[in-house]
């Protein structure tokens, strides 16, 4: 997949894209105070992080508080959580975002990594242990799941993919102390956009962290369009060389790539001017078409258009040594085969 880059300044967003895909919202939380994100506790009301003794909402390093294993697959700072209700959160805390446009967009992608810190040490987390993500639209009305992660009976934390409950089977992912990027896809309708991530800990060692939220608008790319291959000369005697063009539109594309074993089989050439001179030894197929080579446009169902080239052999000439002559008697060259 494209990722788009982000550049964070004086807690301003600046936002470069790429042809697939269109970041409307990231948070690192590297910050030093918060930056389009709250944290609230239950009651609901904002409170700061805090940490009394091993019980925790806070955020840091993810092996800078008392985890039970080594957490790899982060950078920086996470938000690390561990019973929250002895750290002196009271029901659910949940972080939520600020609002963000999604105007004119209608396919989203929420991605966020996960690490559960103690995920391998057995029978640690419980069914009430959970995160939840959510999100909602224009600033009223209802929430809607994108993520979610729970405990289980076996004492793992898994996410559950479908949102159809954790069977420790099928689409859920066990979650341990090495992070995983994981992705959720939507269709939504709406201008605005904002997240709540939600979070479940009452009991010990139960440590849980989540990092690097990403909403990314999906934006399908056009592949390249050919109305017509011209070329100089569709007919041409060994030797000589013929010119080929493209008469067409890149599109989101944008390099036209020439092929003569198969459509998308080592290309011989490639260019932004669709402007090619060949100059085969034999009858040949040549095929054209329009990448990226980024992974916007998917080139392993793209087809080709096409153009054949005719290759005449030179004339064999071969001529016979004449008889002896007399004066004036008529010369035959006894020339043949041209």
């Amino acid at each position: 997949m494209n990722y788009t880059l982000i550049f964070l300044l004086n807690s301003l967003i600046f936002v470069i894209t790429t042809n697939a895909q269109v970041s409307l919202y990231y948070q690192d939380f590297e910050g030093s105070d918060f930056d389009t994100y709250t944290l609230f506790d239950g009651m609901p009301a904002a409170v700061p992080f805090n940490q009394t003794s091993d019980n925790y909402i806070v955020r840091a390093a993810p092996n800078s508080v008392p985890v039970g294993n080594t957490i790899s697959g982060f950078t920086g700072n996470v938000i690390a959580i561990e019973d929250t209700d002895d750290a002196g959160f009271f029901g659910e805390p949940y972080i939520q975002t600020n609002s963000f446009s999604i105007a004119g967009y209608t396919d989203i992608s929420i991605q966020i990594k996960f690490a559960a810190g103690s995920g391998s040490d057995g029978s640690i987390y419980e069914t009430s242990d959970f995160i939840d993500v959510d999100y909602r639209l224009n600033g009223t009305g209802a929430w809607y799941q994108a993520h979610k992660l729970e405990g289980s009976a076996s004492g793992k934390f898994w996410f559950d993919a479908d949102n159809n409950g954790v069977t420790e089977t099928g689409d859920d992912i066990n979650i341990n102390q090495n992070a995983q990027n994981l992705e959720q896809s939507f269709s939504v309708s709406g201008s605005s956009m904002e997240l709540r991530i939600r979070m479940g800990s009452w009991g010990d060692d139960e440590e849980m962290m989540f990092d690097d939220i990403l909403v990314e608008a999906i934006v399908p790319c056009t592949p390249a369009v050919i109305t017509s291959i011209n070329t100089s000369s569709l007919e041409i005697c060994s030797g000589d060389s013929t010119n080929l063009s493209v008469s067409g539109l890149l599109n989101d594309a944008t390099v036209w790539y020439l092929y003569e074993d198969g459509c998308g089989i080592s290309p011989i050439a490639s260019n932004a001017s669709g402007i090619f001179d060949v100059n085969p030894t034999n009858n040949t197929t040549y095929y054209i078409r329009g990448e990226d080579g980024t992974g916007c446009i998917n080139e392993t169902t793209l087809s080709c258009n096409s153009i054949s080239i005719i290759v005449n052999p030179l004339p064999s000439v071969s001529l016979s040594v004449p008889p002896s002559l007399c004066i004036n008697e008529e010369l035959n060259s006894n020339i043949s085969g041209g």
